[in-house]
């Protein structure tokens, strides 16, 4: 999904939606990738729909070239956001920032290190006892890897780490695109079965709706 402001290009990629996007998420094949490896279904996903949504992006900032493109995603759309991130660099796009909620590994330890190469700020958010940031294991023989900067929520809500105010400053723009996304993505997408939705997205500490109320709670306390 593509959104944008006067100055501003946001790149949202909502999260795991139904039973198909699950078993995106636990199949953990890997294919190469740059100068590493990363989830086959994730650029798998990612191939499909990445020529219609660069268009956009493109015909955003040919009329709006000082536009700062920003890129976020939930969950499995996190790792797409991450992707995306990647490909739109590798083809000479300057993204201003990546931020990403309970996003699961992408790949391995030298795509990490490539996509760290990139200079992209790029934070992670992360609920505390949310399970799909550990997946694929870290342990497994893959070496699957994460990169970015990694902001836990506690189970308060509250953040581990501290973070500057411009950081926030950002993060509240980013909140108020985050639910313009949701409410479009409602409105406009595809129905999907709300029991199995519920338990995928609002389970062990997973759903938006957790990141968005600590988000918020961050911003007020700020």
């Amino acid at each position: 999904m593509v959104l944008n402001s006067e100055d501003e290009i946001y790149l949202v990629f909502p999260g795991t939606d139904g039973a198909t996007d699950i078993s995106t998420d636990v199949n953990f094949e890997l294919v190469g990738f740059g100068a590493g490896h990363i989830h086959k279904a994730f650029l798998d996903v990612s191939s499909n729909t990445y020529p219609k949504i660069i268009e956009a992006v493109k015909n955003i900032l040919a009329s709006k070239p000082d536009s700062k493109l920003i890129v976020t995603g939930h969950s499995l759309g996190g790792a797409l956001a991450m992707l995306y991130t990647f490909m739109l660099r590798r083809e000479g796009i300057e993204v201003e920032e990546l931020i990403t909620f309970g996003q699961p590994r992408v790949g391995n330890g030298k795509f990490a290190k490539e996509f760290a190469a990139l200079s992209v700020p790029y934070t992670r958010f992360v609920n505390k006892s949310d399970i799909v940031p550990d997946v694929p294991p870290p342990w497994d023989k893959h070496d699957w890897t994460h990169a970015g900067k990694r902001l836990t929520f506690n189970e308060n809500g509250a953040l581990q780490e501290a973070i500057l105010s411009d950081e926030t400053d950002a993060l509240r723009r980013v909140i108020e695109v985050i639910l313009r996304a949701i409410t479009m993505w409602f409105q406009n997408e595809r129905k999907v079965d709300e029991k199995l939705k519920a338990s995928v997205m609002n389970s062990v500490d997973h759903g938006m709706v957790i990141y968005l109320k600590n988000l918020k709670n961050l911003i007020r306390n700020k």
